[in-house]
């Protein structure tokens, strides 16, 4: 049987470009979240629209 090992496909730390031991932003992580937001406002003002409707009906 085939033994399969992923982690030494992985390059050694030599083999990587130096680093300054910053965090990269992802732009994506930034992004997602205010993506997320956008809609759930929207969601929440179309039903905050809605239930103000129904309390004037109901009155």
């Amino acid at each position: 049987m085939l033994k399969y090992n992923p982690l030494s496909c992985l390059p050694s730390s030599e083999e990587l470009p130096s680093s300054d031991d910053t965090p990269v932003d992802n732009e994506l992580q930034v992004l997602i979240p205010s993506l997320l937001l956008a809609v759930l406002a929207l969601i929440w003002q179309e039903r905050d629209v809605k239930d103000t409707l129904r309390q004037k009906l109901l009155k």
